[in-house]
């Protein structure tokens, strides 16, 4: 079971505990007016014992405490959101729940920003919760920050922390189903096309975390499989990673990426080259996102992200009604027409 969240004290409790009238308290924190030092002195200790942060952006204004805005934390793939179907479907499912509740989303963009300066943007925005839909890093000073104000923090896996709730997904045995499909096919000398972000190298703070985990799974079946890191999670990403395997001396008979986009795209580098999918070469793709202009259909994990993000709303609205859970979320395979046993021959 995720830890309670600590209790989110008011500025009346600082009053209280201080002995002095609320409105004395207010004006210790807004400034508008000067305060006896031994009063602001006493004011201060009373919050710092209380660990209470400053009063809420909103709080002047609003009866029931709550802002309507929850934060979504923009890396890794939402940085591209409204190029990535798969990113719009769990922002759609988000926004859908979220708006039948009075609220609404807000994206945080993360890149271009050292740690301090996230945390100053962020601090002057009255936040009822942050969602982390897609992983990504998130730096340690944002976190500590976010923790440290006491509102419910949704992730899928990232970032880890005891006080972040999580929609967990087996990325791992996703990963290892498309890959034993593979397998079963008879293909043996594969290629990985992997997320951005995700080197061989990489430790959990990534720009795309789950990406380790789906490779690891990938592995498991084909341990000696060629793996492409791309550039970025798009039809050109996976262009350009699938021409890097062409020019490889290692043959494959099909490719397996961690986004349908960029599946498509090295269904698109293996057409450039004269070769059909999947009569040469096998792909299979991660998502299920709908492709309607593709001809034929696409083998996936289809995540349902529509449903991914109206869950991820329906735990941040049940956390601020007081019910803290994780929860999980499946997967399921979809065999499309982009897969079929592989040729006598190989490719290099």
């Amino acid at each position: 079971m995720p830890a309670p969240l600590e209790p989110r004290y008011t500025l009346k409790d600082v009053a209280d505990r201080a002995g002095v009238a609320i409105s004395t308290a207010s004006l210790v924190f807004s400034g508008k007016r000067p305060v006896a030092e031994p009063t602001r002195e006493r004011v201060l200790k009373a919050a710092a014992d209380l660990d209470y942060g400053g009063p809420n952006p909103l709080a002047s204004s609003l009866r029931q405490g709550r802002s309507g805005i929850i934060g979504v934390f923009a890396e890794g793939r939402l940085m591209n959101s409204f190029s990535d179907p798969f990113a719009v479907s769990i922002l759609d499912g988000l926004a859908q729940h979220l708006g039948q509740n009075s609220a609404g989303i807000l994206l945080m963009p993360a890149q271009g920003a050292g740690q301090d300066e996230l945390v100053r943007r962020t601090a002057g925005i009255p936040l009822d919760a942050v969602v982390f839909p897609l992983g990504g890093y998130v730096s340690s000073a944002l976190l500590e920050h976010l923790r440290h104000r006491r509102i419910p923090l949704v992730g899928t896996g990232y970032p880890e922390a005891d006080d972040v709730l999580h929609l967990h997904m087996d990325e791992r045995g996703a990963a290892r189903a498309i890959a034993q499909h593979l397998y079963d096919l008879g293909h043996r000398d594969v290629a990985l096309l992997q997320l951005p972000g995700a080197g061989p190298n990489a430790q959990r703070d990534v720009m795309n975390p789950e990406a380790l985990d789906r490779t690891a799974g990938f592995l498991e079946v084909f341990p000696e499989a060629v793996v492409i890191t791309a550039g970025e999670s798009s039809i050109e990403g996976g262009y350009e990673a699938s021409e890097r395997l062409f020019s490889d001396i290692h043959p494959f008979t099909a490719i397996a990426a961690q986004s349908d986009l960029m599946a498509v795209g090295a269904i698109r580098s293996i057409g450039a080259h004269g070769l059909s999918t999947p009569a040469d070469i096998s792909v299979a793709g991660f998502d299920g996102i709908d492709l309607p202009w593709l001809v034929g259909t696409l083998t996936t994990i289809d995540q349902r992200g529509q449903e991914k993000g109206r869950t991820i709303a329906d735990m941040v609205t049940s956390a601020l009604a007081g019910t803290r859970e994780n929860r999980e979320h499946s997967f399921t395979l979809v065999q499309g027409t982009s897969t079929d046993a592989p040729p006598q021959h190989a490719h290099a």
